[in-house]
This record gives C-alpha cells, sequence and structure tokens, in this order.
C-alpha cells in the first residue's frame, strides 16, 4: 500500500454519504480500516444500536493533504488531494443467528497532485501527477453479536508511473466491547480493540510483506442529548516481517507507534443535522532505524467534515 508523509499542518476531508430505503449500520468496513483507503478514519461512529443497515448505501469524499503518509512512511512530499467513492450493497439473505449486517463493498481511491512526487519518483505516465490510484473490494459482517470482521482486497495502481502497480489482502477486525463498561461513569465507553492483517501481492523488487496493526480508540460521549461530542484517543502499533526497511539495508520489525485525541460532533444539530466535524492531533512516533521518512517524531493535525 502506497503511504504519506505524517500533516504537518491539517488535514481537510469532505465527505459525502448518502443511503437508500434504511439507516445504515457502520461496521467495520462501511468505510474501510483506518491504514487502508480513504485515508484516515478520524473517529469511530457514534455507538447506536438501533440503526440497520440499508440495503445501498454509498459514501464519497475528499481530502487535502500536505504530504501523502500512512503506516508510518512518507510516499509524497506533494500536497495532495485525495478523492474517494465507495457503494456498499447489504447481502440480508447470508444473515443467521450467529451473522448480522453482511454486506459488500466496492470502491476506489485516488491521491493526485500539481507538483512532482518527490523522492526522486517517477511522474511519467500519461496522467502526470496522478500519483495513485486504489481500487478494493470487501465483505463485512457481525459475528456473535461483537466481533465486526472483514476481508478486503485492494490493487494499488499508479496512472503517473510513479510506482510499479501490486495488490494486497486484508483481514480486518474489530471487537464492540461496550457492554463490559456498562457500570462506568463515562458515557458509552468503550475501548475499540481492532486488529488489521494485510498481505501484499505481487510486490514488485522484494519479496512480500505482511503488515499487523493491532490498535484500541478508548472513547466516551460527552454533551445532552440534543448536542453530543464523542472523545477518542486512538493507540496504535504497525509491525511487519519484510514492510519497514532498515537505515543498515536490513528489516525492522517494529515499525511505529501511534497515538492521538480526536473529538467528533455536529456543529449545527438543528440546522445541519445531517453534518459532522471532526478534529483532533496524531503522533507519530517511528522506530528511528527504519527508512520513514520522518522526523523522530511527527505531530499530524487532522479537521475534517462528514455528510450523511
Amino acid at each position: 500500500m502506497r503511504i504519506a508523509r505524517p500533516i504537518e499542518l491539517s488535514a481537510v476531508s469532505l465527505l459525502a454519504t448518502g443511503t437508500i430505503a434504511a439507516a445504515q449500520t457502520t461496521s467495520l468496513q462501511a468505510r474501510p480500516p483506518e491504514d487502508a483507503r480513504p485515508g484516515p478514519n478520524l473517529l469511530p461512529d457514534l455507538p447506536d444500536t438501533e440503526m440497520t443497515q440499508a440495503p445501498i448505501s454509498w459514501e464519497a469524499g475528499l481530502a487535502v493533504v500536505p504530504h501523502y503518509i500512512a503506516r508510518g512512511l512518507i510516499y509524497s512530499a506533494a500536497t495532495s488531494a485525495q478523492p474517494y467513492g465507495s457503494v456498499t450493497v447489504a447481502m440480508r439473505e447470508l444473515s443467521t443467528g450467529d451473522i448480522a449486517d453482511p454486506h459488500l463493498t466496492l470502491g476506489g481511491w485516488a491521491s493526485m497532485q500539481a507538483a512532482e512526487p518527490g523522492m526522486d519518483q517517477r511522474n511519467s505516465g500519461s496522467m502526470k501527477g496522478w500519483y495513485e490510484q486504489d481500487l478494493y473490494a470487501s465483505i463485512g459482517a457481525t459475528i456473535l453479536r461483537d466481533w465486526s470482521i472483514a476481508a478486503n482486497y485492494y490493487s494499488y495502481l499508479s496512472p503517473a508511473r510513479s510506482f510499479d502497480g501490486y495488490s494486497e489482502a486484508q483481514i480486518a477486525v474489530r471487537f464492540d466491547d461496550r457492554r463490559f463498561w456498562a457500570n462506568v461513569k463515562l458515557r458509552e465507553f468503550t475501548l475499540s480493540p481492532s486488529l488489521l492483517v494485510a498481505r501484499e501481492v505481487g510486490r514488485p523488487a522484494r519479496p512480500d510483506a505482511t503488515y499487523i496493526e493491532p490498535a484500541i480508540a478508548p472513547s466516551f460521549t460527552l454533551g445532552g442529548e440534543d448536542r453530543t461530542l464523542r472523545l477518542a484517543f486512538p493507540i496504535a502499533l504497525g509491525l511487519s516481517d519484510n514492510f519497514f526497511d532498515g537505515t543498515d539495508g536490513g528489516k525492522h520489525t517494529f515499525g511505529f507507534a501511534r497515538a492521538g485525541i480526536l473529538l467528533s460532533g455536529v456543529p449545527f444539530p438543528q440546522q445541519l443535522d445531517w453534518l459532522t466535524l471532526d478534529a483532533g492531533v496524531d503522533q507519530w512516533m517511528p522506530n528511528r532505524a527504519v527508512d520513514h521518512g520522518l522526523r523522530d517524531k511527527e505531530t499530524v493535525f487532522h479537521i475534517g467534515l462528514r455528510a450523511h
């Protein structure tokens, strides 16, 4: 997977979502996993056990970032526009007593810039500046009440020929632990533990790597019934066998640690109840022995808007 440099100033996301016939339950793959496309998921969605999955839903968005970073590595030093879109189809006929909300998602994500990507990368294709185009398919469901699981397949392409294309298969799992914290005074408190396991397929110039990211996102709700905010403290580790190249020419298992503070809410609940504002900051702490292209500590600010 291609990745970007930690955002030193801010990243602005504009997202639009639509549903047909019913409200959508945001399971693990209503949006791709945090470190997959499209870009960072700023905050887990507000808990809502009464929502049901729509037969068909769509989501579209646009992010603008000063640098393109992911999984603790920098890929493009240029300011980039990163649009994406996806369509999710509910497969209710596959639901059973232990399987809820099965669905299929198809989508795409792109990263484009007006300038050269930098770092001695090519920009010679028929569509210069179109650094990356990703296409993905995902099948996901909720299993045994609390477990959300998704199987994803990504194809990473570069219309500008900045890198040679390859693919990646992923398994993503998230556990809904809210019921274990019912006696905690913090409203709707959850740790939201998750795990992503990704395996590259056909990566040029080196053996395919397996990437593993365990994470938690402790979060809770603030405010009254008419105006609520969600506060989260996400923490993640990046681990791999061949993904993280060392400055000494070797490989390193540990790639980075990341911690952050994230706030999400509806700023105008009476006038614009479909508009959500996300804001936060991440602190990237890469392994100093890895050739990551970042500072020893990289602070990343995020601000985003979501419509649904």
